[in-house]
């Protein structure tokens, strides 16, 4: 059997994990929330141009902004592809968080019971002694 100090440490160990994980989602949630915002400001930056261009020439829109466009929708893609990383490991960090806050739970429920059984045989112990 393992002592008060051993279940006490192991709730404490399985508190910390679960704290790690979950800073570990929230750096995750902040990463893809900039990235989100990093994707509307190109669309927003796209849609400023265009409104920016409707009255030139359709023959300089064409080869002047055509490199532009295509820079545009290279990083959108790279940014797309980055969020959906993001996602994946956002996906794969609230899991290791589930499992670590269960593993928490019951660790505190290992060390709770525990304390009831040692302050149990206490009792018991106070009891038998008072009747001798």
């Amino acid at each position: 059997m393992t002592g008060p100090d051993d279940m006490a440490a192991l709730a404490q160990l399985a508190g910390l994990a679960s704290s790690a994980a979950e800073a570990r989602l929230a750096v995750l949630i902040r990463a893809a929330a900039e990235l989100r915002v990093r994707l509307a400001a190109l669309d927003d930056a796209r849609r400023t141009r265009a409104e920016e261009l409707a009255s030139v020439d359709a023959a300089l829109l064409a080869g002047a902004d055509l490199r532009w466009h295509r820079w545009i929708e290279g990083r959108r893609s790279a940014l797309n592809a980055e969020l959906a990383r993001t996602l994946t490991e956002i996906a794969r960090a609230q899991a290791a968080l589930r499992k670590s806050f269960g593993q928490k739970l019951a660790a505190e429920a290992l060390a709770e019971q525990e304390h009831k059984d040692r302050r149990r045989l206490h009792d018991r112990r106070a009891a038998r002694d008072q009747l001798s």
